[in-house]
């Protein structure tokens, strides 16, 4: 390897296998960034969508008024938001060791 690399340092470790290299694998996924939630606005339901590697463990939908409108454990990628009034709500997603709030708008 140090002769296909330029810019070689005294404190560069080069790995031999490919073990070596999952071993030393970190995944960069923010979890902001890894949650989607459409479409929103939205009418009648919402899809949420987790390309990260942290589990979602409850979703809660919160009202204007900080009500709770919606909680489940049981997570589904689909949310009937059919009932829910016309308005602004916000959706919280907790992990094992993150929570998330995103705003979402109902509008008929």
């Amino acid at each position: 390897s140090t002769t296909n690399w330029t810019y070689v340092t005294s404190n560069l470790t080069f790995v031999n296998s490919q073990a070596e290299c999952d071993a030393l694998y970190v995944e960069n996924t923010n979890f902001e960034e890894a949650i989607n939630i459409y479409p929103n606005p939205a009418k009648d339901n919402i899809t949420i969508t987790n390309n990260g590697s942290d589990t979602i463990d409850q979703i809660t939908i919160y009202n204007a008024l900080g009500a709770i409108v919606y909680q489940t454990k049981t997570i589904q990628n689909s949310i009937d938001t059919s009932g829910f009034k016309i308005g602004v709500y916000l959706v919280q997603l907790i992990s094992d060791k993150k929570s998330l709030t995103k705003k979402l708008i109902i509008r008929k």
